[in-house]
């Protein structure tokens, strides 16, 4: 049941169609004052129900949660495996060549994205440069590996422990002594590792920057060009004019926007689109893939892989950083391997956004430094989608006014989300803009459970990286996950002129959002821990009941946790209504409901659907919703249900958003044909259904 986004998704249309109905952008920027924006890739995990309508009923997930201050607590990780230190004693060849074989020859040897800013062949480049190179390793600039030892353990780990600068400095105070000959080639000790890619692809069009616009953030698209539904194992980022490509990220989009991505990159004739804090697609395109000099290729588990759709398509945010004397032409490529079966289990990538809110210092004036100028510049500039401040405060229930005393200079946020997703990590990724000063992912904070995925203290654009587990975690139903997030207004560039900060799409406006790729195997619920009850069942779908009505249940030989399969639903059922009374039940069913559209049900509502849902019939087609071969007439009650009960223009007044008198009406009716179906599909319908039947009503039609 996957119906969070779609209110939000029609209010999103609805102030698409205001605009094109002639409203100017002061109204948009007003109407959007208390929402923002949605976007597929944005979940809004629910509001707890209020106490008079759902005594009884516990949330099934967390509600998220938001402070203006991440927490201070940093626990320590499991202690590492214990390694014996190196030691420089006059054995260059001994203990300093392989730090530089395993840790940066992979980037700087000949061929590698590195190697035009420093060339790594033999031990006489080390000599020539060891001065330079102990003040980079020293300070941490290199290698760059921006994950600290607090976040889980990753391969391909290559920062530099303590005691291996510590050997570089020796060396170098000695005067980088050397005791093999200077043609000794320093080589990756692992060799190139390669992708036993099917196939290469190149954008559809190559982009020809200019030395002119230094930084230069360009999305381009790549075709997959497949007619049948085909799970992608493994990819690797081909950069080409490796002198200019400086990191990349990859979404894969939908093909319901193919024809959005091509009047971009029409409307641009350097190749591509300018883009910035994202495809600028905003409509479910999930991101993949995270580049940086050094990055390795991407190979998934056996047996797990990214299911890829007919029509789907690639596009990559890549920054060109021109320090050269020219500007050649680009065609970075991307490598493909295809998997060789079907019925995979599926890999898929969440998104986790937390506020960004960062005023003006005390010393700083100006027009920009009042939030509400800065919004409505925001919107001007980059339209409703590229804007997501209010929406995604009022996801983590935060208020600019939490922000306001952060004058000093360092502004913080902290949100905690629901996991949308269970399953086994197969990476995470963090991602903010130019002043970002730290960014941290921590699973279940403040549990006995806590474990920091993510850890970046000291933030850099320029290097962001996928990082992949090297031990099993499981995210499951009932988890949480905190973001954290940290800016330092001394980063901003000098010349800009003062202005509040709030997330949105331009380079100098900010972000704080972080993904979690996971492996869920096809109907497997990831088991409790020890010593703990029964989790939710299901991926979308948890029914949390009181304690004394599970353990009723669970001594009739049932359970809603994992849900019932088909032959056991019946009795699953009776048991239910054997152990609880009606009114109990329709409460559980709601809060199951309230959950997944996202606290946009008001107390009306809630009461209707409390009522409706109090009966057998009602209960079996909830649970039809856990079955993946439901038929669509299994799910129709609650989805009738759903459209009886849910107002979309009450929903749409609750984010501030009041709709002509005119319009009422015709929206409720619209609105309950989409949210019945839209429940019974289990999926959002196109942007052009949503708007085609929402703009009449605002045209008075």
């Amino acid at each position: 049941m996957k119906c969070r986004v779609w209110v939000l998704a029609i209010f999103l249309v609805v102030l698409g169609a205001t605009a094109c109905l002639g409203s100017d952008i002061d109204v948009v920027a007003s109407a959007t004052q208390d929402l923002g924006t949605a976007s597929d890739s944005v979940t809004a995990p629910t509001a707890p129900p209020p106490a008079a309508v759902l005594p009884t009923a516990v949330p099934p997930t967390a509600v998220p949660t938001a402070s203006p201050k991440p927490t201070a607590t940093r626990p320590t990780p499991a202690p590492p495996t214990v390694i014996e230190p190196v030691v420089f004693n006059d054995d260059f060849g001994t203990s300093i060549a392989p730090i530089f074989a395993d840790n940066c020859a992979s980037c700087h040897n000949a061929g590698g994205p590195g190697a035009v800013h420093w060339r790594l062949e033999q031990a006489t480049d080390l000599v020539d440069t060891h001065e330079w190179i102990t003040a980079a390793v020293s300070t941490g600039y290199m290698p760059p590996w921006p994950a600290s030892d607090l976040s889980l353990i990753f391969h391909d780990n290559r920062s530099l422990r303590s005691d291996e600068i510590e050997a570089i400095q020796a060396w170098s105070g000695a005067g980088a002594p050397l005791d093999v000959a200077d043609t000794t080639l320093i080589s990756s000790s692992t060799g190139v590792v390669a992708l036993d890619a099917d196939v290469e692809i190149g954008p559809l069009e190559p982009f020809q920057g200019s030395t002119a616009v230094a930084d230069d953030y360009r999305c381009l698209i790549y075709e997959l060009d497949i007619d049948e539904s085909r799970w992608l194992s493994g990819f690797e980022f081909v950069p080409d004019q490796t002198q200019i490509v400086h990191h990349a990220i990859g979404y894969l989009a939908p093909g319901s926007v193919r024809e959005d991505a091509q009047r971009l990159s029409d409307e641009d004739d350097l190749g591509g689109w300018s883009c910035y804090g994202g495809s600028g697609l905003r409509s479910g395109d999930a991101l993949f893939l995270g580049w940086a000099p050094g990055q390795l290729p991407t190979e998934f588990p056996d047996g797990a892989g990214m299911l890829v759709e007919p029509g789907d398509f690639i596009v990559l945010q890549i920054h060109y950083h021109f320090d050269t004397a020219d500007a050649p032409e680009d065609r970075s490529t991307i490598k493909l391997d295809w998997a060789d079966g079907q019925d995979l289990d599926e890999i898929v990538t969440e998104t986790y956004l937390g506020p960004a809110e960062i005023p003006c210092t005390a010393e700083e004036t100006g027009p920009l430094c009042d939030r509400d100028v800065a919004l409505a510049r925001a919107y001007e500039r980059y339209g409703v989608q590229g804007v997501q401040a209010d929406f995604i405060n009022r996801v983590c229930r935060a208020k600019p006014e939490d922000f306001a005393d952060m004058t000093e200079g360092i502004a913080s946020s902290t949100c905690t989300i629901p996991v949308r997703n269970s399953g086994e990590i197969v990476s995470v990724f963090g991602h903010q803009h130019e002043i970002g000063k730290s960014v941290r992912m921590t699973l279940n904070a403040g549990t006995p459970r806590e474990r920091i995925l993510l850890d970046i203290p000291d933030w850099d654009f320029d290097w962001q990286y996928n990082y992949y587990p090297t031990e099993s975690v499981v995210l499951r139903p009932g988890d949480t996950v905190q973001l954290d997030c940290v800016w330092d207004r001394s980063r901003r560039a000098p010349d800009l002129e003062p202005a509040y900060i709030l997330w949105a799409d331009g380079t100098n406006d900010e972000m704080c959002f972080a993904t979690i790729a996971t492996r869920r195997a096809t109907g497997a619920q990831p088991a409790a821990p020890e010593g703990e009850g029964p989790v939710d069942a299901g991926t979308d779908v948890g029914f949390a009941l009181p304690p004394a009505i599970e353990a009723c249940l669970q001594d009739a030989g049932s359970s809603l946790a994992p849900p019932p399969q088909r032959d056991e639903i019946d009795a699953t059922v009776e048991a239910l209504f054997a152990c609880a009374e009606p009114t109990v039940i329709g409460e559980v069913m709601t809060s199951v409901l309230a959950n997944n559209f996202g606290g946009l049900v008001g107390a009306d509502s809630l009461a209707c659907l409390s009522d409706g849902l109090a009966t057998p019939d009602a209960v079996r087609s909830m649970l039809a919703f856990t079955l993946a071969d439901a038929a669509a007439d299994e799910r129709l009650p609650v989805g009738e249900l759903v459209g009886d009960c849910v107002s979309l223009s009450d929903a749409l007044a609750d984010f501030g958003f009041t709709l002509p008198d005119y319009a009422t009406d015709c929206v409720d009716e619209a609105g309950r044909l989409l949210l019945v179906q839209a429940t019974i599909d289990g999926e959002l319908p196109e942007q052009q259904t949503l708007f085609g039947a929402i703009s009449p009503c605002l045209a008075g039609g």
